[in-house]
């Protein structure tokens, strides 16, 4: 059986649809259980193996509490309706608009027949594939993280697309597009001893600080940081390359290690790849910072745009800013973030 949804009438369709969810769920066989945030996810799947594979990219670090999140993976083979979009074109950003001021919050990709429909209020989701192998190739890295973007944003806190590094209890936010050296900078620091709470996606708040927690343990490399910085003695054989030619693994392959439940920001640096001489920094404004920050952040996640857009104004006024210049030696760069982190990070 199959569910027809339609722009006009978008968000009773997927009250509609998710009025199964209790019923269905219940009778799922494999499940999942981590914390983020401090939120309780449970997870339930018909797909021997999904789980699995997403539990050590999952970071459960902290301890939830309350009524846990639900959600639900499933396939056509599931007892769940299957989704279909009855409109000539789905315009995605159309969608986003016309369920901000509702509950549900709707991704769908026809490329991959993949969707993901949540209620906010009722605290439950699903993920519907065509197919187990019916997702786009970036959520193999970060599984769930639109689920994770809706149950977590507010007006204190969200998901950005960051890099950390800490010493003890106090770090520093690190943001860039890619090829800033913002990923190869966390694993050099990670390998001289910094911890980190994520090298691509963490959940920022304001609440108790500014802070920054962990989502995801995924770390990746390319070929040639993958040789510069070493990780063959430590990663052998090589991880397999994703989707974006990176290697991929995790903290805890790498080093053993799990990651802190939150560390204190001190600082937002902006790193841009000097490539000669010692690393420095330099004075960045607010506005860079927010420029480095939020572009990303909002394209990757839908859902939650205003929201999101003030929330990281806040926290880039909150912070000192500074263009990282990076040096050649990775073994340097880490040094001098221990020292600046260990000397207040102002």
């Amino acid at each position: 059986m199959v569910q027809a949804l339609r722009f006009r009438d978008i968000a009773q369709g997927i009250a509609d649809y998710l009025a199964q969810f209790d019923a269905v769920f219940a009778g799922l066989p494999e499940r999942l259980a981590f914390d983020a945030g401090g939120v309780r996810f449970s997870v339930a799947s018909n797909l021997p193996g999904w789980l699995e594979g997403a539990a050590p990219l999952l970071q459960g670090a902290g301890q939830g509490c309350g009524e846990a999140v639900r959600i639900a993976v499933v396939d056509a083979a599931s007892p769940f309706r299957g989704l279909r979009w009855a409109d000539a074109f789905y315009h995605a950003r159309e969608v986003e608009m016309a369920l901000e001021p509702t509950p549900f919050r709707l991704v769908y990709m026809p490329e991959y027949g993949f969707w993901q429909v949540y209620d906010r209020a009722a605290r439950v989701g699903v993920q519907w594939m065509e197919t187990p192998g019916s997702r786009p190739p970036w959520d193999g890295g970060a599984p769930l993280r639109a689920f994770l973007h809706w149950a977590l944003a507010g007006a204190d806190r969200g998901l950005v697309h960051a890099g950390t590094l800490a010493c003890g209890d106090a770090g520093v936010l690190l943001a860039g597009a890619g090829g800033s050296g913002k990923s190869g900078t966390v694993i050099a620091g990670v390998l001289a001893g910094l911890a980190t709470v994520g090298d691509d996606y963490v959940l920022a708040a304001l609440d108790a600080g500014p802070v920054a927690m962990p989502v995801f343990n995924t770390l990746k490399q390319d070929p040639a940081g993958f040789g510069r910085l070493g990780l063959g003695r430590y990663l052998d054989p090589a991880p397999p390359l994703n989707w974006q030619e990176k290697h991929q693994f995790t903290l805890r392959a790498l080093t053993g290690a799990g990651m802190p439940a939150r560390i204190g920001l001190r600082a937002i640096l902006l790193p841009k790849v000097a490539g000669v001489g010692p690393s420095r920094l330099a004075p960045a404004t607010p506005r860079e910072a927010f420029l480095a920050l939020a572009p990303s952040s909002l394209s990757q996640n839908t859902g939650e745009r205003g929201g999101s857009v003030a929330f990281i104004a806040r926290l880039t006024r909150m912070l000192p800013c500074h263009v990282l210049h990076l040096g050649p030696d990775p073994v340097e760069v880490a040094g001098f973030l221990r020292e600046f982190i260990e000397g207040g990070a102002a």
